[in-house]
């Protein structure tokens, strides 16, 4: 049961934190409710529009997602670091994500991504705009974070429990799934770490 309600706890958090995900989900409720509606008169004609908007509003969310995760259009996302970015959808309001690793014939060894990732961590403070920002981050992270001159505001939220499994999956593009070989990340990958939702303004 705890495990569960941690789970439900990860799912809504990050709900709370991705600018599409909401509106998304937003066209789905409405959809649900239109094919709800009476299927004759009045309500069958508003139910039809319903249905119309709602799927070119969900099919809109699905487009900017896709094109801001990929890096445009620039109004929506910048790109701080090879392995960092963050996308807006409300104006001033960014959130921090770290991309995935597209799938290729070769990738660097694994120990090799962990010091890059580690160095891109490291260079993130100096490669973030003035602004505000919201993500879901851990300890290490968010120590970095308070040390910043210019960070301001900043309001920590406990969200949830969890491992770096698909933090590991994302930077080794899934090459977690099939290695058989000694895992340098093994330690950090499997233990469980509190993760929190963070506001802060770049000043």
């Amino acid at each position: 049961m705890n495990q569960s309600f941690n789970t439900l706890r990860r799912i809504w958090h990050q709900l709370l934190v991705d600018p599409f995900l909401w509106p998304i989900v937003l066209g789905y409720v409405i959809l649900l409710l239109a094919a709800c509606a009476p299927a004759s008169g009045l309500w069958a004609g508003i139910a039809l529009v319903l249905v119309d908007l709602a799927f070119m509003w969900v099919l809109l969310m699905a487009i900017l997602f896709m094109t801001s995760r990929h890096g445009h259009p620039r109004y929506l996302t910048r790109i701080l670091t090879p392995n960092f970015y963050s996308v807006r959808l409300l104006p001033g309001r960014w959130t921090i994500y770290q991309r995935r690793v597209a799938k290729q014939k070769e990738l660097p060894d694994c120990k090799t991504l962990l010091k890059d990732l580690v160095a891109e961590q490291n260079r993130l403070p100096a490669a973030l705009e003035p602004g505000r920002y919201k993500t879901l981050t851990h300890d290490t992270v968010l120590h970095r974070l308070r040390r910043m001159q210019n960070a301001r505001d900043i309001v920590v939220k406990p969200a949830y429990m969890s491992d770096m499994k698909s933090i590991c999956a994302a930077m080794t593009g899934k090459r977690c799934k099939k290695c058989k070989e000694p895992c340098p990340f093994l330690a950090q990958r499997e233990t469980p770490r509190q993760f929190y939702l963070v506001t802060f303004e770049i000043v």
